[in-house]
């Protein structure tokens, strides 16, 4: 009788790790993918504005070639003001650091508090709390 319980014990934990281990790699996928549709727009972002500056330069490099001294007096406060506005809408963009990336498990597993060692919200327990990836 005792070893039933036992058994039946070990196989309910058994049982809610696998479900959790499907939560939190569930979870860290959706994170993920998150992460790569951010990480695609700000690439576009960017591709944008350094299609800009790049505008800029190689009209600015096209005018000291090939303008007047009153044409450059003129271009200048175009291209300047032109960079001045690329640069704030460059400051605007979310930069997303990715260095690295660990993957934090908070929380230490089975509670310690209930009978059958399930994971719950009792404060005594130890519990795997949450998931998250920090980027260093």
């Amino acid at each position: 009788m005792a070893e039933e319980q036992i058994h039946t014990i070990v196989e309910h934990q058994i049982t809610l790790l696998r479900d959790r281990e499907t939560a939190l790699l569930n979870e860290v996928e959706s994170t993920k993918s998150q992460k790569e549709k951010e990480l695609h727009l700000q690439k576009e972002e960017l591709e944008f504005l350094l299609g800009g500056i790049r505008q800029a330069v190689s009209f600015g490099e096209a005018m000291v070639k090939e303008g007047s001294e009153s044409e450059i007096v003129a271009g200048h406060q175009q291209v300047m003001s032109r960079l001045t506005t690329l640069t704030k809408e460059r400051e605007r963009v979310q930069v997303i650091p990715v260095v690295g990336a660990d993957i934090v498990i908070e929380g230490g597993g089975i509670c310690e508090c209930c009978d059958q060692g399930a994971f719950c919200d009792d404060q005594r327990g130890s519990r795997l709390t949450s998931l998250s990836l920090r980027h260093l």
